[in-house]
């Protein structure tokens, strides 16, 4: 099932080396340097795009979690 979260109850396992990340195009980077010194602050963002390939798919699985006592 695709979703953008993990439900309560259930974790991944997953050994992640398994896991490439292959970047599609260049990173880019925006700098905000406008937190000032008064904060003591900046802000980054970074957006890329990127692909992900499971190199061995036994290597994730999904746990259903549950309590004891």
């Amino acid at each position: 099932m695709v979703t953008p979260h993990i439900p309560a109850g259930t974790a991944l396992l997953a050994d992640f080396n398994q896991l490439k990340l292959f970047f599609k195009q260049y990173m880019r980077m925006d700098i905000d340097p406008d937190g000032g010194f008064s904060q003591n602050a900046i802000r980054f963002r970074a957006e890329s795009f990127v692909g992900i390939g499971i190199l061995r798919p036994q290597a994730f699985a999904v746990v259903k979690l549950t309590g004891t006592g």
